[in-house]
């Protein structure tokens, strides 16, 4: 009788947590110096490869970490308001993927009215540059609020915008109790699709986000806020794990006869 009620304890246990955390969900990564590294797997040093605050110095290669903008307080930019900088290094965001599932990994960036932008992957060799501008690319949207005048149409803001969910999907992770900030002041956060994998055992996916190399003007910036991905777990281990739920209800019913 003991054993039955342990049984049937830890399949009712089990089965909240499903009910609690239900596929599919986002998990949000935001972009810092604990969680981001080089390109190569280096650590960042700061000085080197970023400064808190801004240089304001032209092509330095280094990447300016702002505070009070974006989520987490911090955001990256390659170059500061008139100047340009196509020489900071690319970073990249390694996501520890554990369970057997399909992952759709995304990249986050802000921009104002302008064609702010990030050259972004899941591969240092086929990296693809992302830019806000009238009729966004295949990948890419807009999650803030638009005005009448479309995508480049950013009313300022009197207070932040939030998100708990994207296309019903819930956001997990995020920063602020509040949910994922998609509008602040005349910006917007664009999130862009890298690609969708099918894992089958533990496995750690890179991440790559950089400046356009090829800026012209501060109104082809970078700012990074994050990275994240869709979880949505394979259909045999969806089924095992409600299996082992509905064997935890039946058990303490046959219990209570």
């Amino acid at each position: 009788m003991k054993k039955l009620l342990t049984t049937a304890a830890v399949a009712a246990s089990l089965t909240g947590v499903i009910l609690a955390q239900t596929p599919p969900y986002i998990w949000y990564v935001d972009v810092s110096p604990q969680t981001a590294e080089l390109y190569n797997g280096d650590p960042l040093i700061e000085g080197t490869h970023y400064f808190n605050g801004q240089t304001l110095a032209p092509n330095d290669g280094v990447w300016d970490v702002r505070t009070t903008y974006g989520n987490g307080g911090t955001i990256w930019q390659n170059a500061a308001s008139a100047q340009i900088d196509t020489n900071a290094p690319i970073l990249r965001v390694p996501l520890s993927l554990q369970a057997p599932g399909d992952y759709t990994i995304y990249a986050y960036f802000w921009s104002d009215g302008s064609g702010w932008r990030v050259r972004t992957g899941l591969s240092l060799d086929s990296l693809t540059l992302y830019i806000h501008q009238s009729g966004l690319q295949e990948g890419l949207i807009q999650l803030g609020s638009n005005g009448p005048g479309g995508e480049h149409d950013h009313p300022n803001l009197g207070s932040p915008e939030y998100l708990t969910e994207i296309n019903g999907v819930p956001i997990y992770n995020t920063p602020s109790n509040e949910g994922l900030m998609v509008g602040e002041g005349n910006r917007r956060l664009l999130q862009a699709t890298l690609g969708t994998l099918n894992i089958t055992q533990p496995t750690i996916v890179y991440v790559y986000l950089g400046p356009d190399p090829n800026q012209q003007d501060s109104n082809q910036r970078t700012w990074l806020d994050g990275v994240g991905y869709m979880y949505v777990p394979e259909p045999s281990t969806w089924a095992i794990l409600s299996l082992a739920g509905l064997t935890g209800i039946g058990l303490l019913r046959r219990n209570r006869r």
